[in-house]
């Protein structure tokens, strides 16, 4: 395999991952007033975690695989994070997600409230890219 195959692979999956993020923040957020064990959450679950989950094994394949072939220090790892937190607790959860990332490897950061019904719970959704050494 050629280094430069593997490099636009990645990036294939990393555009791929984020445009699948950004429609289940969406839908999440159209959906935030059902109730938590409602069916349209669950479809949205179902929908987005196994394919979510596939995404991250395979980038994290081809980061191993180019770092592996001469530790290329340009290609970010895509880490995410899910938080759910309480409202009081919302700015001290940001402040230690936040903590050790810079602004400009930020990809994403939602905060999304889980229902209307109880308004003081949230959830966070941060991704943002690491690089190796």
């Amino acid at each position: 395999m050629e280094d430069n195959s593997l490099h636009t692979a990645l990036n294939v999956l990393i555009r791929v991952k984020d445009n699948l993020l950004e429609t289940m923040v969406d839908e999440l957020v159209a959906h935030q007033d059902d109730d938590p064990s409602s069916f349209s959450l669950q479809e949205i679950e179902d929908k987005f975690a196994i394919r979510m989950a596939n995404l991250n094994t395979l980038i994290i394949t081809l980061q191993d695989q180019i770092s592996s072939g001469g530790g290329n220090q340009g290609i970010p790892r895509i880490i995410t994070n899910v938080e759910d937190t309480t409202k009081d607790k919302l700015n001290s959860k940001l402040d230690e997600l936040l903590e050790f990332v810079s602004p400009d490897e930020v990809l994403h950061l939602s905060v999304v409230p889980q229902s209307t019904e109880n308004p003081d719970k949230f959830t966070i959704i941060l991704v943002y890219q690491e690089y190796n050494g």
